[in-house]
């Protein structure tokens, strides 16, 4: 990797867009590159000045709840998954892998949309084993009925679903319903 190559790479490091090949030879560069590395430092530093500095507005109240209807789980996506897993997500996408994960999430997001517009009163477009489950789920909790509904059309278990979307963090022993 060049300087120039290196330098352009910098900010996107910073943010965890960096496919993991890239994000590699750039820090052997930065490594063997005392010039790259005061800048990537320098870099580092001017975005922590402005992220500490420049005012920080909540998202109007309307947006947030368009994003969460469109995208229900879409926050726990976030506060579950490392930026590491969520850039090899979007790189896995971007390349147009076909990976078991994609068809799950994007089923989650159907199914978690469908029980949210149950739970409304609205119509939904799902068989009536789910409908009963979303009606009464089990534990109190939609994502049960939907990760069961899950297993069952992609003939998988629950859990495997569960644990391939949502990976445990820490050390914490999760409690499966």
């Amino acid at each position: 990797m060049t300087c120039e190559e290196a330098r352009d790479q910098l900010l996107d490091a910073q943010r965890a867009r960096l496919a993991p090949e890239t994000r590699a030879a750039l820090q052997t560069h930065l490594q063997t590159c005392a010039a790259c590395a005061h800048e990537d430092a320098a870099e580092a530093l001017l975005s922590e000045a402005l992220e500490n500095r420049l005012p920080q507005h909540a998202a109007p109240v309307a947006l947030k709840r368009r994003l969460a209807a469109e995208w229900p789980g879409g926050l726990k996506e976030l506060d579950t998954l490392d930026s590491d897993e969520i850039e090899r997500r979007v790189q896995a996408c971007e390349a147009g892998e076909d990976a078991p994960w994609m068809a799950w999430m994007a089923r989650y997001h159907e199914l978690m949309r469908a029980a949210l517009a149950l739970r409304r009163g609205e119509p939904a477009t799902v068989d009536a084993a789910f409908v009963r489950a979303v009606q009464r789920p089990a534990h109190g909790r939609l994502n049960v009925a939907v990760f069961a509904q899950l297993g069952r059309e992609f003939d998988v278990e629950p859990r495997t679903v569960w644990d391939t979307l949502f990976p445990r963090r820490g050390k914490v022993q999760r409690h499966y319903r």
